[in-house]
């Protein structure tokens, strides 16, 4: 695959996803987040999911 010199302009999102927590019942050794059985089953505090639902700073996340 050959790279390319141009930038990627993303000119508004339709749609997405927030994720709650890292628990899964798979460990994929693919996924993107780490997700397994083996992580804690605590989800992110009702605050921080308002604030950003809100279009607040995720960098807090």
């Amino acid at each position: 695959m050959v790279a390319s010199n141009r930038d990627l302009v993303i000119n508004g999102l339709i749609s997405g996803g927030m994720i709650t927590n890292y628990f899964c019942t798979s460990s994929c050794g693919h996924c993107l987040y780490s997700c397994s059985p083996k992580r804690e089953k605590d989800y992110i505090e009702s605050t921080t999911l308002v604030n950003n639902l809100k279009g607040g700073n995720l960098s807090s996340v």
